[in-house]
């Protein structure tokens, strides 16, 4: 009855009262030649370390100009929305920093928005029980939004490659046999836990040296590939 109501009412208005294309972060300039692009959550939009962070690190190393699409507390789907809708050309480098499985999408105030498990239960209605995440369904559903991501760049002649930031569980052993994927959080986990090499000024993000290694590690994988012409 709802979406009926609202139907009726914008025939009558001719207003969109849901804009699902607010949520896309629209990069306003890019050059003609091949860039970077860059997706994921907080551990690639590293707001905290600003030039430092891996995303930049690597387009200095790669000679590119770095689209980025990343945005704190996002989830899977998300990043794969935001790489799906993108202008992303043949010759593009895609590098998507995975997150964990246990977030979420849903609506709030007409507009979609992405949150983490605990913020989730603290200020969310409860759509889902704590046992939808990290399950099977919740995996699934993230495994199919990254398949249509490879298929995508596939499509599209871009290289993309896919890398695994923050999940503990599921993703490594889904990925594995993609050639693009790799993963970076066995190097810095302990035990159930992941500790870094330095952390910015929140104590909780990785910081400066983190964002190196990471840069570095990246741009390895990738030169294993046949891009980039310069050293490490």
């Amino acid at each position: 009855m709802y979406g009926r109501l609202l139907n009726a009412l914008q025939k009558k208005t001719n207003n969109t009262l849901i804009n699902i294309d607010t949520n896309h972060k629209r990069i306003d300039t890019r050059i003609d030649t091949a860039v970077l692009w860059t997706a994921g959550c907080s551990m690639t939009e590293a707001a905290d370390v600003g030039q430092d962070a891996w995303r930049y690190l690597l387009g200095k190393k790669l000679d590119r100009q770095v689209c980025n699409l990343s945005q704190g507390g996002t989830s899977i789907w998300w990043s794969a929305d935001q790489i799906l809708r993108s202008d992303i050309r043949s010759g593009d480098i895609v590098v998507w920093g995975l997150t964990n499985v246990a977030r979420i999408e849903y609506s709030k105030n007409r507009n979609m928005v992405s949150n983490t498990i605990i913020s989730y239960k603290e200020e969310c209605p409860q759509y889902w029980t704590p046992d939808y995440f990290e399950s099977e369904t919740q995996t699934l559903f993230c495994l199919r939004s990254i398949h249509q991501v490879i298929n995508f760049c596939n499509k599209v002649g871009a290289d993309l490659y896919i890398v695994n930031m923050l999940d503990l569980n599921w993703l490594s052993s889904l990925l594995h046999s993609y050639s693009k994927f790799i993963d970076l959080v066995e190097e810095v986990k302990q035990g159930y836990l992941v500790r870094f090499v330095d952390y910015a000024q929140d104590q909780q993000q990785p910081g400066p040296e983190q964002h190196k290694y990471y840069a570095n590690k990246i741009y390895q994988f990738i030169k294993e590939n046949n891009h980039g012409n310069q050293t490490i």
